[in-house]
């Protein structure tokens, strides 16, 4: 294992996913709540669980089960699904909330001691991707927190429209050479009609 590295002490919550202990800096998350309404969508990645109402705010769901473990190695939405009640933590990435749907939350945890996560802690943990942990929390000889970032990873899931250099025509869409032809105007229209 990497040798530990002190820091400033900072406070984390401390969540579960399948069995698994995380953590995320609580300076990162806006809200924590419960609810049995997530809607799943038609045609959209795994990572997506679906979509909830957070007090008129439709707010996107991801299961980072799926990112960690991916959908055939035992991370899936489908649990989602069939629980009384999600936890969801909110967060903002890019500028917009998102939800983060983990199995259970246990505490807040003040931590001061990390070290570099490494295949001596993650290699029994069969996790499909680790970018999503940035480093590991030390709590004691025995005791180790999983810390995240998921703007690292959920942030390639988000696409930014800019908006064109110069406005085109709808002419300039068309192989079409429109000037070499003239449409009839009103006026021919009502004589023949007359």
């Amino acid at each position: 294992m990497s040798s530990a590295t002190s820091q400033n002490s900072e406070k984390y919550l401390i969540f579960k996913i399948m069995n698994n202990d995380f953590g995320l800096s609580i300076n990162q998350i806006k809200e924590v709540f419960q609810t049995n309404n997530i809607l799943k969508l038609p045609k959209t990645s795994e990572v997506l669980s679906g979509i909830t109402n957070l007090r008129g705010y439709i707010l996107s769901v991801f299961d980072l089960s799926v990112l960690l473990w991916g959908s055939k190695n035992g991370g899936s939405t489908k649990h989602s699904l069939e629980i009384d009640q999600n936890n969801i933590l909110v967060i903002t990435i890019q500028g917009q909330d998102i939800g983060i749907l983990v199995d259970q939350i246990n505490r807040i945890e003040e931590i001061s001691e990390f070290v570099e996560p490494d295949s001596s802690i993650l290699g029994g943990k069969d996790l499909e991707d680790t970018s999503l942990i940035t480093k590991i929390g030390v709590l004691d000889e025995e005791s180790n927190i999983m810390i995240i970032n998921p703007e690292n990873t959920l942030g390639r899931y988000f696409t930014t429209v800019k908006a064109p250099d110069e406005t085109k025509s709808v002419e300039d869409d068309f192989d079409f050479d429109f000037d070499q032809y003239t449409l009839p105007d009103d006026e021919s229209y009502e004589s023949e009609d007359g």
